[in-house]
């Protein structure tokens, strides 16, 4: 035994003699003709603090050595993973010049590292002689990549320190074993880093039964940090310039979250790199187009920096198994909500029904056949039609219809007398204009008209879709090509991932908008089938050789007629008129939201923020046009409406390159727009008050832009108080968002919507909430329908809202400030498994107050439809 360990001792001294010949030429450095000879050589132990002096002319180098059963601990793979590591930390004091660093270069069997302490950053704003943003310590975790098959006896790993200084310079220096390297499951840690100590630490997936988990990183500092994923083969890139060289990595203020699929590169496991950054630079906004970028949206993008001397970030780091979920479970995540939607789209349809048949029933009972009214109305009609083919009838003085063309029969049988202006009083409250007054187009033109909107719409949209999720796409793959997660905007906290979906859930929550406009089509559809032009309007359009839903021909005008597929009556000059081809564009457009807004949350971020955005322009704008429709058949054409809308389009984009400009250039834009919206505002109101109480010198109402030059008229007519309503609420509801968006911090984008959507609101509520009652249109009890949809829609939509304002994720901001956002999925919704969080349920709750809403105005003049034009008044 005695023998044997001599002879251990013997080899111990003959391998640290070894030690000292191998490593000698780590002490010679050249510098110009410069050879340092003299160098102080230590053979080290880890986990022992050493403490020494270096100078220009006595550099140090260190020699430790760490014996085999730590590398084999550090390297053990499978249920028994790596639980330890080698962290080695240097300190010196504040009396080393910064001029004059210590200079630490880390040599190991393949890999090299050096770095430099005292450190400081931000020196062009600091002096030379502050103490702030100077670190006099720091730390590095080496990664030991040897097999196991050559680990035989141990490894070495060498220090050395170096200075330019004269002067004798302390130090200390420790090469310790870490036992924490191990990150574990579902236990949370708290790790402290600077820009002058990066951290890293590994993860096993271990179980067979474990295959995602989800890394997230908290922080009550709003320091800039990069937190990377990276595969447990060395080299670990965890330095501030080459710490996005490897894995998937995004910046952080305070919080960041990150799911991992045990999949290809991560198969064995992963390692957690945490990164300080020197300042707030990588966590700024890196658009192309801004100027100031720390500072670019409000005080949530602006971020602090390490300030204090050795100051740190401490983070909390957790991971999650996230393939414990049964499958069942997510099953019934993804599917309740849409089996939700889906019943109340059923449940909305058999309501339609059921009114369908009632209406079908009244229309039957006004203008059935074997009603002496209608066939006294019926033989008028004829003779009135044979005096016009003859030419006996040709009145100058009549009020001509509003379109030139030849005259139809509807405007021949409503041909009202001039109506003069009443004395009485210079105030009226109630409309004395009625839609008689305007001279409907007739069947055939109403029905070509309306098919504009719906051909133009579907192929706007899809030409727009098409680039739009290449765009999206292109923008996925170079997010997984280059693991940068700063490109796509997610609520990391709740982003469920399946397959190459990120975020998932966003994804699917947008089918409600696509069912719900799909059916919203299929409605209105069955609606203009089952219409059935009554009697000789049935025979004006047969004789132009179109199809129509009637059965009757010619000769069988005036005479016993029932259509085959319609359940419907109605006559051309009674009800409010039937333009359903802005309804199908409602549908195509709330479909398309619903893709669109998928497309954008594949990878939302700045550049495709306007993919969810520009449909809802389009369901505003529809909106008003059909609300102006109802009591104005003025025929604004399809091709009008999408120049507006694309109008709309061009000065969100111009909004959104200057606001990414100087604060000069955002005031320059900002005093050119609000002057010219509310100028535009003033021409349209005033075209709202003057259409159809202006002629022209041929005494036909003047409905295009040279109303301007008649205006004149209106002095003598007394004031329509009912009028001033709408503008007054248009006006009201712009000022209020107007203030709202000084006082607060909301891009031009959404300004605009949010005028739009306010002025969809403020129109609705002044035509079914003020006029329809105060003209006593509701009427046997056929508003309590229309009512409890806009009820529906108004109570739903305002729990919608409220998840809205929430914004889990931001691409106004940065991509760090925009993940401080981040929250957790709502434990409301699903108890059993949080699977959607507040966007979530604004996609859902929003496409079902919309498709209500749009029901309220498919029915909301149903009561109408067998009253006569001119007796329905103009608001």
């Amino acid at each position: 035994m005695r023998a044997f360990n001599r002879i251990s001792q013997l080899f111990f001294a003959y391998q640290q003699l070894l030690i000292i010949s191998v490593y000698l030429p780590v002490c010679i450095g050249r510098n110009e003709l410069l050879i340092e000879t003299k160098c102080t050589i230590i053979v080290a132990n880890i986990n022992q603090i050493y403490n020494n002096f270096v100078s220009q002319d006595k550099p140090v180098a260190y020699v430790f050595y760490v014996p085999r059963k730590y590398i084999q601990r550090s390297h053990v793979s499978g249920q028994d993973s790596k639980t330890t590591n080698l962290r080695l930390e240097v300190n010196t004091n504040e009396e080393t010049p910064l001029n004059y660093p210590l200079l630490f270069s880390v040599r190991q069997q393949r890999f090299l590292s050096s770095f430099e302490v005292p450190f400081q950053f931000d020196e062009d704003r600091i002096t030379a002689r502050s103490k702030k943003n100077i670190f006099y310590s720091a730390g590095r975790t080496l990664c030991i990549d040897t097999d196991d098959d050559e680990i035989i006896g141990g490894r070495n790993v060498t220090l050395r320190v170096s200075t330019q200084s004269t002067k004798l310079l302390s130090f200390s220096v420790i090469l310790k074993l870490t036992e924490d390297y191990q990150l574990p499951l579902g236990r949370e840690v708290e790790i402290d880093v600077s820009p002058t100590a990066p951290k890293y630490f590994g993860f096993n997936f271990g179980r067979p039964d474990l295959s995602t988990v989800k890394i997230r990183a908290t922080s009550t500092s709003t320091e800039c940090m990069t937190i990377s994923i990276q595969t447990l083969q060395c080299p670990i890139y965890d330095l501030e310039h080459n710490v996005r060289y490897k894995g998937k990595w995004q910046t952080m203020s305070t919080t960041a979250a990150m799911t991992v699929l045990k999949y290809g590169e991560y198969m064995e496991g992963l390692v957690v790199v945490l990164v300080a950054h020197t300042d707030n630079t990588v966590c700024g906004r890196q658009d192309e187009f801004l100027v100031n970028q720390n500072n670019s949206v409000g005080s949530r993008n602006s971020l602090s920096t390490f300030k204090k001397v050795g100051m740190s970030k401490t983070v909390k780091l957790i991971i999650t198994d996230e393939s414990s979920v049964s499958a069942w479970i997510i099953f019934a995540c993804l599917f309740i909500p849409i089996f939700v939607t889906l019943l109340v789209s059923l449940i909305v349809v058999a309501l339609f029904r059921n009114r369908h048949q009632w209406l079908g029933q009244t229309t039957r009972d006004n203008f059935g056949t074997g009603n002496k009214e209608s066939s006294t109305f019926l033989t008028n009609l004829n003779d009135t039609l044979n005096s016009e083919q003859n030419g006996s009838a040709n009145n100058d003085n009549e009020m001509r219809p509003l379109n030139r063309s030849s005259v139809r029969p509807s405007s021949v049988i409503q041909m009202p007398p001039p109506r003069l202006p009443s004395t009485r009083s210079r105030f009226k409250m109630k409309a004395d204009l009625y839609i008689s007054d305007f001279g409907c187009k007739g069947y055939y033109e109403v029905k070509k008209f309306a098919k504009r909107f719906y051909w133009t719409i579907g192929i706007v949209a899809t030409f727009y879709s098409i680039p739009v999720y290449q765009l999206v796409l292109h923008y996925l793959r170079v997010l997984y090509r280059t693991g940068e997660y700063d490109i796509c905007y997610y609520n990391y906290l709740c982003a469920q991932r399946l397959g190459l979906l990120i975020d998932f859930n966003h994804f699917w929550s947008n089918a409600s908008y696509v069912i719900f406009g799909i059916f919203f089509i299929v409605i209105v559809r069955r609606r203009s089938r089952n219409l059935c032009l009554n009697e000789i309007e049935c025979e004006n359009v047969v004789d132009r050789g179109k199809s129509t839903c009637c059965c009757c021909t010619p000769s069988e005008v005036g005479q016993a007629c029932c259509c085959r597929f319609s359940k419907i009556f109605f006559r051309w000059d009674h009800g409010v008129p039937a333009h359903f081809g802005v309804f199908y564009a409602l549908g195509v457009a709330l479909t398309m939201e619903g893709f669109l807004s998928a497309a954008y949350h594949l990878c939302p971020n700045q550049s495709t923020f306007q993919f969810d955005t520009c449909f809802m322009y389009v369901i505003a704008v529809l909106l008003l046009l059909k609300i102006y429709q109802f009591r104005h058949p003025v025929h604004f054409g399809a091709n009008h409406t999408f120049a507006i809308l694309a109008g709309f389009v061009i000065i969100s984009v111009l909004g959104l390159l200057f606001e990414r400009g100087t604060d000069t250039a955002k005031l320059i834009f900002k005093c050119i727009f609000i002057p010219l919206q509310f100028i535009t505002m003033i021409f349209l109101c005033v075209y709202y008050y003057a259409v159809g109480y202006v002629k022209d010198e041929n005494n036909e109402l003047v409905t295009d832009w040279r109303i301007y030059r008649y205006l004149g008229q209106l002095i003598s007519q007394p004031i329509n108080g009912d009028r001033l309503i709408l503008p007054f609420i248009s006006f009201s509801i712009c000022i209020a968002i107007l203030v709202y968006s000084e006082l607060t911090t909301i891009e031009f984008a959404s300004y605009l919507l949010y005028v739009l959507v306010g002025n969809v609101l403020g129109t609705t509520l002044y035509y079914v909430g003020i006029m329809k009652p105060l003209h006593g249109e509701f009427k046997n009890r056929t508003w309590v329908q229309p009512t409890l949809y806009f009820l529906a829609a108004g109570v739903i939509g305002g729990f919608s809202l409220q998840y809205f304002v929430r914004a889990p994720a931001q691409w106004e901001l940065s991509a760090s400030a925009s993940r401080a956002e981040n929250e957790d999925c709502l434990n409301s919704w699903f108890p059993f498994h949080p699977f959607y969080d507040s966007h979530d349920a604004w996609h859902f709750l929003s496409a079902a107050a919309l498709f209500l809403a749009f029901m309220g105005l498919l029915i909301v003049d149903d009561d109408l439809i067998t009253t006569e034009q001119s007796k329905i008044p103009v608001f």
